[in-house]
């Protein structure tokens, strides 16, 4: 703060001084009390100089700026702060202004080429220590030295975690304090092979590592104990407490006790113990049948800053579940995003684990992992190129079939690999951010050769090197293009219903023309408009008789509509219908789902989520459907093209009673310039319970018939007080109701607008 006083009474002197002249008495007495103050400051510890030559690189250094735009006195004070590393001991270089560089350079879509760099501009000596107008303290100034590049140090601890790297990272900086768990039960020879890789890899030595057992079976705990470095732990391996439960519980039918509910109880125990209670900032999960690769710490290394940046991340694993080599070109150095959740060899940090251990489930983890209302639209970051192999072909989730069908084809980086190229570098971070991500992988979608169905197979003639291409399908026909690319039969490792492989250096995107937010508008198929989700009134009830049923109360002809499926099987929308599913929503297989369980499954009952095709002739004895039911009228007039959304769509509340939407949009008008109109188009894009559940505040929201919906009912002595309501048919502008409150689609009239203004002008 004394050096900023200074400052004005310097600028002053500097600015009477003509060009070429020699400094005053006065300039060099104040020079010399500059020093002084310096040299006293440092004496007291005031001012820290001592240290290394700061690094000159500009795009590295925050206190280099532009004059022109922070003015005289911020110049000032940043020449003096020039001054003072130039004074301190050791004889410090006198620093040298490079031009700033923009730290996210732009690359091409989703990383798949070198971005350019960027062009580097040579400065003089006196561009670097004057600046216009104002000639400079020393007429002889200093010979400019040629700016270090970033040492792998600077690299390794930059200001900016997502900045570009061009170097592997040779120790754990973001990941210091983080912990690997190796989890096990009773297979001590894969263990013992699991470890041994793990205490090879790269960086190992400076990651706290933990080897948790379920139970204590001996062969497997000597195995364990027998490595160095290595912490042990022995979770309990207790009955799962549902089962304990319905042991008591004889009218009920019994559950056998599956290892899956043993594994999820083990995951728990070792994550609580690892970073709630012994405080690691994140986790690294290996199971005992993972062979790692050499640079797995370095892959989570440098990724775990943008895994912390992004909080539309959750995870970061090694796994990649279409990575089958002899199919693909997995490029060891390039990542995706993945909404579905990968698991096998993955990390996650404290902070999302204390959210995750509150709701942990008692049974299928990873199948609960990846249903909507656990991960909230949160995705993981994938490599193309997995950094672990399976060695199992048996386990508490895998069979051997699965095994030598899928895990055993999924290629990894192998040692060889590591010891004749390096270790891969994840060159552009800044490029996996979410928004960013979105709108390059948009652009990417948009400018592709689109490829339909029938002409996708893969083959070079088909896809051609270098060039990208779009595959749009409906969820009828993906099981069709699995076999042909040899994929699982339901889409993994995706993003937002986006499929990425790489096949013979093509760019190939398998995008779901009904959920994909990236499908092209010309080949979108969007959900019945009087699509109508009706819950079934019994279990073992198929969806033909539940939507049969409800036409009779409406005098009308319904059926159920499998394609509609894809729009209803979702953990939200069971939420809605089943008392917001109170006991957790998890996926599971069956031709019956999405449903509910019954308290006769002989657990706590949960709504159920699937990866398969739902049937609507599938029921349950167990559970009850939620099925996708259109009116056969609606289904008649399907062929009319789907309406499109407004782009000026402003959704807007009755504040009052039996007021239509005509009305409403009516009022709209009156503080505005434009004029508004009702358009019942648009209702279809504002019939949802979130939309209701915005402007009203709904109890419970619920499908019922009439030509005044959407509405809330308002009025306190109706029986429906509280609810919101969404149509089954098809509402209109001018409908209304003495007990409810419409929301209303209103859109301008065009041209209205202009006769508004030119009234107003008149006026």
């Amino acid at each position: 703060s004394f050096c900023t006083l200074l400052a004005p009474t310097t600028i002053m002197h500097r600015r009477t001084r003509s060009a070429g002249s020699e400094p005053s008495v006065t300039g060099a007495v104040l020079l010399v009390g500059l020093l002084l103050v310096v040299q006293s400051l440092t004496l007291f510890g005031a001012v820290t100089v001592e240290g290394p030559t700061p690094n000159n690189n500009a795009a590295d250094r925050p206190d280099l700026f532009d004059t022109e735009q922070l003015g005289d006195a911020a110049w000032w004070e940043h020449q003096l702060d020039q001054r003072l590393h130039m004074h301190a001991p050791g004889g410090a270089q006198p620093v040298v202004d490079s031009p700033v560089v923009d730290p996210q350079p732009t690359s091409a879509p989703l990383g798949t080429s070198e971005p350019s760099p960027a062009p580097e501009t040579e400065r003089t000596p006196a561009q670097d220590t004057a600046r216009p107008a104002t000639p400079a303290p020393d007429p002889t100034p200093a010979p400019a030295v040629p700016t270090p590049a970033p040492s792998l140090e600077e690299q390794e601890t930059t200001v900016a975690p997502l900045a570009d790297r061009t170097v592997a990272p040779s120790k754990l900086v973001h990941l210091k304090n983080a912990a690997v768990v190796v989890l096990c039960y009773n297979r001590p020879q894969l263990l013992t092979k699991a470890l041994e890789r793990i205490g090879k890899a790269q960086l190992s030595s400076e990651i706290k590592k933990y080897i948790s057992q379920d139970g204590a079976e001996p062969e497997t705990q000597a195995a364990a104990q027998s490595f160095t470095g290595f912490e042990y732990m022995s979770h309990p391996r207790t009955l799962p407490e549902t089962l304990q439960l319905n042991s008591t519980l004889p009218d009920r039918q019994t559950k056998e006790t599956p290892g899956t509910m043993y594994l999820a109880a083990h995951y728990k125990w070792a994550l609580d113990e690892v970073l709630l209670k012994r405080k690691h900032t994140h986790a690294i999960i290996v199971e005992d049948d993972l062979s790692v690769s050499n640079d797995f710490f370095a892959f989570f290394e440098q990724l775990a800053p943008v895994l912390d940046a992004d909080p539309t991340l959750w995870c970061v694993s090694t796994w990649n579940d279409n990575g089958f080599g002899a199919m693909f070109d997995l490029p060891r150095d390039q990542v995706f995003r993945s909404s579905y959740f990968p698991g096998l060899g993955w990390m996650l940090s404290r902070v999302v684990w204390a959210e995750l251990s509150a709701k942990w489930p008692e049974d299928n983890w990873d199948h609960w992992m990846r249903v909507s209302t656990t991960h909230r639209g949160r995705n993981c970051l994938v490599p193309f190129l997995s950094r672990n192999r399976n060695m199992g072909d048996h386990g508490a989730t895998a069979s051997a079939d699965f095994f030598n069908n899928f895990l055993k084809n999924v290629a990894s980086l192998k040692d060889h690999d590591v010891r004749e190229k390096g270790t891969p570098v994840i060159r552009h971070p800044s490029t996996l951010v979410g928004e960013r991500y979105d709108d390059e992988l948009r652009a990417v979608i948009a400018a592709a050769e689109v490829v339909m169905p029938p002409r996708a197979t893969p083959n070079a003639a088909t896809f051609r090197a270098g060039h990208h291409y779009v595959v749009p399908y409906l969820s009828e026909e993906y099981e069709s293009l699995a076999t042909m690319f040899k994929l699982h039969s339901f889409p993994r490792t995706h993003y937002k219903h986006v499929t990425w492989l790489q096949f013979k250096r093509a760019h190939i995107m398998l995008v779901n023309r009904r959920l994909s937010p990236f499908i092209p508008d010309a080949h979108r198929v969007a959900q019945a408009p009087a699509l109508a989700t009706i819950r079934a009134t019994r279990t073992n009830e198929n969806c033909h008789e539940t939507c049969r049923e409800y036409g009779k109360g409406l005098a009308e002809s319904w059926h159920c509509d499998e394609e509609q499926f894809d729009f209803i099987n979702d953990c939200e929308v069971l939420a809605e219908h089943f008392d917001g599913c109170p006991y957790g929503c998890t996926q599971e297989w069956g031709e019956d789902i999405p449903n509910m369980q019954s308290w006769d499954i002989g657990s706590k009952p949960q709504c159920l989520v699937t990866e398969m095709r739902p049937r609507c002739r599938a029921s349950h004895p167990l559970t009850t459907r939620l099925c996708p039911c259109v009116s056969e009228a609606a289904a008649h007039a399907g062929n009319a093209p789907a309406p499109k959304r407004h782009p000026q769509l402003q959704v807007v509340a009755a504040d009052l009673v039996d007021d239509s939407c005509g009305a409403v949009c009516a009022k709209v008008s009156r503080g505005v310039v434009d004029m508004y109109r009702c358009d019942d188009t648009q209702f279809a894009f504002i019939s949802t319970c979130k939309a209701l559940k915005k402007h009203f505040p709904c109890k419970s929201c619920s499908r019922s018939h009439g030509s005044d919906l959407p509405n809330f009912v308002s009025k306190e002595d109706d029986a429906n007080h509280g609810k919101c309501l969404l149509p089954t048919g098809t509402p209109t502008c001018f409908g209304s109701h003495v007990a409810s409150r419409r929301l209303c689609p209103c859109v301008p009239i065009q041209g209205a607008g202009d006769d508004v203004r030119r009234m107003r002008w008149k006026k």
